[in-house]
């Protein structure tokens, strides 16, 4: 089904507790869906397991068609940044996302803060921009 997020026996663990145990759902993605659960629950687990922030330990999410999910991306409504400098954060989200630090990052920054014409802004604290420069 094209306008739908499945998720299909998601179990989720975290510092060897169980937060999810093989979760079955499909939601569709143009109605509202409320979600809901005392503390503790996984409700966040949960979401952030549809958002493809966290991986699950075991199951599948699929959107609509998409199941390789390495093809979806997140975007927050307004940037999060760490108190560091932009290329900091830069680096930061490169280390998440590859898992490790290279040396290669650095040119690989230096040209990200050239393609976007933002080298002035490199050693400015992130979360100090204004909300047109952290957009």
């Amino acid at each position: 089904m094209p306008n739908t997020i499945s998720l299909k026996n998601i179990s989720f663990k975290s510092n060897n507790k169980i937060i999810l145990n093989k979760i079955s759902l499909t939601i569709s993605t143009n109605k509202i869906t409320v979600i809901t659960g005392h503390n503790g629950a996984g409700k966040t687990s949960l979401l952030k397991i549809m958002g493809n922030i966290i991986v699950p330990t075991h199951g599948s999410v699929t959107y609509g068609d998409i199941t390789d999910l390495n093809k979806t991306a997140f975007s927050f409504q307004e940037p999060v940044f760490l108190n560091r400098t932009v290329a900091s954060n830069l680096e930061h989200a490169l280390i998440c996302y590859n898992g490790y630090y290279t040396q290669k990052y650095k040119s690989l920054i230096q040209g990200i803060l050239s393609e976007f014409n933002i080298m002035r802004l490199s050693n400015m604290i992130a979360s100090k921009l204004s909300t047109g420069e952290k957009k």
